[in-house]
């Protein structure tokens, strides 16, 4: 398993004997089927400041953020969300939304374990329990759900698109 660039991926899959490669990738053009998760935008903002705020008021923190708009949209639709001139459009979604149906799994985060064992049927590979993951340390944070809703209404509306297609990805069977 691997967590790397795309060029690097397409290398490994060009001329390495890979099956899995990981990470947090934008939806590219690369001969492979894709799987992904989803979060709730207003949670994954939530935790991401509660790692990364270090004491900044949240408005502030989240204005100097590229992350933290509209980037599970940006990269379903194939664009760099961590660069902040890069704003999503109504053909942005539609094509994010494409890309969602293509995806061979969808989860849905925080059910990690139940898309873990789906894709390791699909795979066909023994799975373990996972860890907890993407935990948040303890603490107190103020932050502005409604200023994370409005900087969101892409990822809101792909969020609830994407939990639609939870039940009817990966049929049984499936096969690659």
């Amino acid at each position: 398993m691997y967590d790397t660039s795309h060029e690097v991926i397409k290398r490994l899959l060009l001329y390495g004997d890979v099956a899995f490669v990981s990470g947090h990738h934008g939806w590219g053009d690369m001969p492979v089927k894709w799987v992904t998760v989803l979060r709730d935008p207003v949670d994954r903002i939530i935790s991401y400041y509660r790692k990364q705020g270090k004491g900044m008021p949240f408005g502030r923190w989240m204005l100097s953020q590229t992350g933290t708009r509209n980037q599970a949209t940006l990269m379903l639709a194939g664009q760099p969300g961590y660069r902040p001139q890069v704003r999503p459009t109504e053909d942005t979604y539609e094509l994010a939304c494409k890309h969602l149906r293509e995806c061979l799994l969808v989860g849905i985060f925080p059910h990690l374990q139940t898309f873990a064992d789906k894709l390791c049927r699909l795979l066909r590979v023994q799975c373990s329990t996972l860890a907890k993951t993407n935990t948040s340390p303890p603490g107190k944070y103020t932050v502005n759900r409604d200023m994370i809703r409005a900087h969101n209404e892409y990822d809101l509306r792909l969020w609830e698109y994407g939990k639609c297609l939870t039940n009817t990805t990966a049929a049984s069977g499936s096969d690659w």
